[in-house]
């Protein structure tokens, strides 16, 4: 079974490890006929959930692992997302935040934590913008082949010699940038603005979510709890229509090239046919 050899793997690798780490260890076991904290099979398991039930309990007798997440993760009421520590003073304010089912049937589990790693992690910025979103590569009138034909002109090879990774990402930008610059024409200001009020939108959800998701971690309350949930769910939502909205654009725009700029609108529906392709079954 894949699970056994994963998990011997895991605890013989953290075995030989002395002093015994700090433990946090998280997933999805899909295992819906289970009782927690018990780590007992309930009515309804089948074979193969008791088996896999026996390898974790053993795990857990192995590194002295306790499960923490005790309510519901899935839509069904069912316990399927787990935390184990080793050591139950490293979380708390364990949280199950939920979403829209058409984004998962999963909740997001939230839990703070004391632990501090004792190197920290290096920041490093973001990198820097292309700028080709400046361009509309929906127009009539992006000159495709004068654009390939540059493109494939340039050494890569020699540009990228002797140069660290932040240096070839600005090569690259720098490079592509200049030439589709010469082929393609610049976006309207309509566009642009159209751009720039989707983007603020989706910040300041991403930030009022921020804040309550925060707050849902200090309630005691379970009404002023059901409330935070309900504003995450109606965030969630103005979200996915801001995607959906952005999406819709996208395809008209699509659609009305597909005599003026066939080659964009045969990227696009390949684009979308990939990413239906990409959508599997959820889990019980």
């Amino acid at each position: 079974m894949d699970l056994k050899l994963a998990l011997n793997k895991l605890v013989n690798n953290l075995e030989k490890i002395t002093p015994a780490p700090d433990i946090i260890l998280g997933g999805d076991f899909n295992l819906p006929h289970t009782d927690w904290p018990e780590a007992t099979p309930s009515k309804g398991a089948s074979v193969d959930e008791k088996s896999m039930l026996n390898i974790i309990n053993e795990m857990c007798n192995n590194l002295l692992l306790t499960q923490v997440v005790t309510g519901p993760t899935h839509k069904d009421g069912n316990t399927l997302d787990l935390v184990f520590v080793n050591n139950l003073a490293l979380v708390h304010n364990t949280t199950a935040v939920p979403v829209l089912q058409s984004t998962s049937h999963h909740s997001i589990i939230q839990i703070s934590t004391t632990y501090k790693a004792h190197t920290p992690f290096e920041q490093t910025a973001l990198p820097k913008k292309s700028g080709l979103d400046a361009l509309n590569f929906f127009h009539k009138d992006v000159q495709w082949d004068k654009l390939q034909e540059k493109l494939a002109a340039i050494d890569w090879v020699k540009n990228f010699e002797n140069k660290s990774p932040d240096d070839i990402l600005t090569s690259i930008y720098k490079e592509t940038y200049e030439i589709a610059a010469e082929c393609v024409p610049e976006k309207t200001s309509a566009e642009k603005k159209f751009a720039s009020k989707l983007q603020q939108h989706r910040k300041r959800l991403v930030k009022r979510r921020r804040r309550i998701t925060k707050r849902l971690c200090r309630v005691t309350s379970p009404s002023q709890a059901n409330k935070l949930h309900l504003e995450l769910l109606d965030i969630e939502k103005k979200l996915q229509k801001s995607y959906a909205d952005a999406d819709e654009e996208m395809e008209r725009k699509a659609v009305e090239s597909i005599k003026s700029n066939a080659k964009f609108f045969y990227t696009y529906a390949k684009k979308k046919a990939k990413c239906k392709t990409k959508i599997g079954p959820l889990d019980n």
